[in-house]
């Protein structure tokens, strides 16, 4: 059960990424696609997304650090690498196997 449980918080962890980074970002929903979300695989691949959508963002790399999702893993994200993280590698690192 523990192991489904994970599995399940990895399969909608870019989901709630999307949710909070909208949110953080001020950006309408309505100005990503489904397909744009499908394919969106890195935080670069958002960032472009994000400033595509709201151009006047500065910071991005380090305000996407502070974002409650990643406070798991918040002290070992770097800003200036951050963009070539995997969404699905993040998804992992926040949601360590639980151990029995």
């Amino acid at each position: 059960m523990n192991n489904t449980l994970r599995e399940h918080r990895i399969e909608l962890w870019p989901i709630l990424f999307l949710w909070e980074a909208l949110d953080v970002f001020n950006i309408d929903i309505d100005d990503i696609s489904d397909d744009e979300f499908d394919n969106m695989l890195t935080i670069n691949d958002f960032i472009f997304l994000a400033k595509r959508s709201n151009n006047q963002l500065e910071n991005i790399e380090q305000r996407i650090i502070e974002f409650g999702i990643l406070k798991p893993i918040k002290n070992t994200l770097n800003p200036a690498t951050l963009a070539l993280q995997k969404i699905e590698e993040l998804a992992n690192l926040c949601n360590p196997p639980i151990k029995k």
